[in-house]
C-alpha cells in the first residue's frame, strides 16, 4: 500500500492562496456596508439642479439631529412630489436605484451646506422606520468646496465606537469624538456620484465646509422585504 505524501511547495503554495483569498474576502466585506454609483447624474445636470435650486427657499427647520437649521428643500415625501420642477430633474437617476437595491422611498431632500450655521452634519443614525437605507448623491464640484467631506464608519466600528460610550452619545461627545478622530473614513466623491448604505445602521456625518457651498441630494428608504 503506498501512502502519498503531497509536495511541501504545493501544500505552502495552498496555504497561501487560502490566505490571500481570506483576506481579500474580508477587506471587501469591510467595505460591502456601502455601494456606489459612480457619474450617476452627469455633470451639466449637476450644475443644472444646483442652478434650479436657487428659486426656492431652503428650509430653516431645526434638523432632529442636531438642532441647527436644516438648509435643505423638500422633493419627495408621502408617496409623492413636494417640489415638482426639482423632483422631475432627479427622478431619472434615483428611480432606477429603488429596483436595483429593492427600496420603496420615503423622502427625498437637497440640502445646501456653507461656511454660515449648517456647515456640518454631526455623526449620527438615520431614523430606522424611514430611512432604513440611504442614497447620498454629490451635486456640487468637488472644486466649489473645501471640507465638507462625508463619512461613514462600517459596521464594526460603530459597535466599537458605542461599546466605548455606553451604547449612546449626546451631542457633545459626538463633536468630541470625530474632533479627536485620527482616521475619519470619508468617501472620495466626485460631482456626480451617489453612494447608497444603511444609514440607520452605520455612524456617518459631514465634516465642516472651510469654504464654498456644497450641494447634496439625499434620498430615505425603506427596504422592500
Amino acid at each position: 500500500m503506498r501512502i502519498f505524501f503531497p509536495d511541501v511547495n504545493i501544500v505552502m503554495f495552498l496555504i497561501l492562496v487560502g490566505i490571500l483569498t481570506l483576506v481579500v474576502y474580508l477587506f471587501f466585506r469591510k467595505d460591502s456596508c456601502k455601494t456606489f454609483h459612480r457619474n450617476l447624474i452627469p455633470k451639466s445636470d449637476c450644475e443644472k439642479i444646483i442652478e434650479v435650486s436657487q428659486k426656492y427657499k431652503f428650509l430653516e427647520t431645526p434638523e432632529e439631529v442636531d438642532d441647527l437649521p436644516m438648509q435643505e428643500i423638500p422633493l419627495f415625501g408621502k408617496s409623492k412630489p413636494i417640489n415638482h420642477e426639482l423632483w422631475n430633474l432627479v427622478k431619472e437617476y434615483y428611480l432606477p436605484l429603488t429596483s436595483k437595491h429593492g427600496l420603496h422611498l420615503n423622502y427625498a431632500f437637497l440640502r445646501r451646506y456653507n461656511t454660515g450655521v449648517r456647515n456640518d452634519l454631526i455623526m449620527h443614525f438615520d431614523n430606522s422606520i424611514d430611512a432604513a437605507t440611504t442614497v447620498n448623491i454629490l451635486l456640487s464640484d468637488e472644486k466649489d468646496f473645501e471640507g465638507g467631506d462625508l463619512y461613514i464608519f462600517n459596521k464594526n466600528d460603530t459597535e466599537k465606537i458605542l461599546n466605548q460610550h455606553g451604547g449612546d452619545m449626546n451631542i457633545r461627545q459626538r463633536e468630541t469624538f470625530i474632533n479627536d478622530c485620527s482616521n475619519i473614513p470619508v468617501l472620495n466623491l466626485r460631482q456626480g456620484d451617489a453612494v447608497h448604505y444603511k444609514g440607520s445602521e452605520l455612524l456617518h456625518g459631514v465634516t465642516t465646509v472651510t469654504k464654498g457651498e456644497r450641494y447634496v441630494l439625499g434620498f430615505f428608504s425603506s427596504v422592500i422585504s
